[in-house]
């Protein structure tokens, strides 16, 4: 089920302030110079914003040097000192960006098609689980990076749920060193997205807006290393639904590595 944006004009007249917002920060800024060493947060329009409640619009970017790939990382930051610990933190997800890209499919696309010295994704819906966050993010021109924390304020008596857990072999309940801070994600194909975490017993609870109600999600778990991934699920966010369980089992067998398409791009 498709739904129509309830806020669309007000999407679209943030991603226009946003391209005009940005244009003049960088440019006062002086982005002239190639290292990257700023990463810029857009919520609803507001360049300036280190923190958002979930289900608002969000953006990111950074400056690099014109046209360069850009490798980025987000990371929980689980004791909230807005410094990448590892092991300790949480690496969320990673993508490969070029300036200008507005093709990818496997990463956040470029919002300029121009290669111009930054990288902005585009503002979509963002109901990512509360807590902090550190993104990182390295031009893969000259090595230079930077990172930059950011918060997520949970959405208070949100009208929708998806609730359920996760069991892996060998591993029962409760067990912190597995079963805890897996990260569920719930995608829907008009570009909003809701996530949860689970806890040391594999439970997870993800809080889905209105924007969301009676959108149809896919609900997927993040993968373990060593176990076979569970298939993913679809629903529909409308009150509580509860999720058939996730279970990671072993694999009678295995391949490792990397699938590519013809041009060299990974795969999901």
């Amino acid at each position: 089920m498709k739904r129509r944006d309830k806020n669309g004009p007000n999407k679209k007249a943030g991603v226009l302030f946003l391209i005009g917002a940005l244009t003049l920060f960088f440019l006062i800024g002086g982005q002239a110079l190639a290292l990257t060493d700023h990463i810029v947060f857009c919520v609803n329009g507001d360049t300036t914003a280190t923190s958002m409640v979930q289900g608002e619009y969000l953006a990111w970017g950074a400056n690099c040097d014109t046209g360069a790939t850009l490798f980025w990382e987000i990371w929980y930051d689980v004791n909230n000192d807005s410094i990448i610990d590892d092991p300790g933190d949480k690496l969320v997800t990673t993508f490969t960006i070029a300036d200008g890209d507005t093709n990818s499919h496997d990463s956040p696309p470029d919002t300029n098609p121009v290669p111009d010295g930054f990288y902005m994704k585009s503002l979509t819906t963002m109901g990512i689980a509360p807590g902090q966050y550190i993104f990182r993010v390295t031009d893969m021109s000259d090595d230079s990076k930077v990172s930059r924390a950011f918060r997520s304020i949970e959405y208070i008596l949100p009208p929708n749920k998806f609730v359920g857990r996760i069991t892996v072999e060998d591993h029962p309940a409760p067990d912190s060193s597995v079963l805890k801070w897996v990260w569920i994600e719930a995608s829907a194909d008009d570009d909003q997205m809701w996530s949860g975490f689970t806890d040391d017993s594999g439970n997870f609870s993800i809080n889905v807006g209105i924007s969301g109600t009676d959108v149809s999600f896919e609900i997927s778990a993040k993968e373990i290393p060593g176990y076979v991934e569970p298939s993913k699920q679809s629903a529909i966010a409308s009150g509580i639904d509860t999720l058939d369980d996730f279970a990671y089992v072993t694999p009678s067998d295995s391949v490792y590595g990397t699938v590519t398409d013809e041009h060299g791009a990974n795969l999901p």
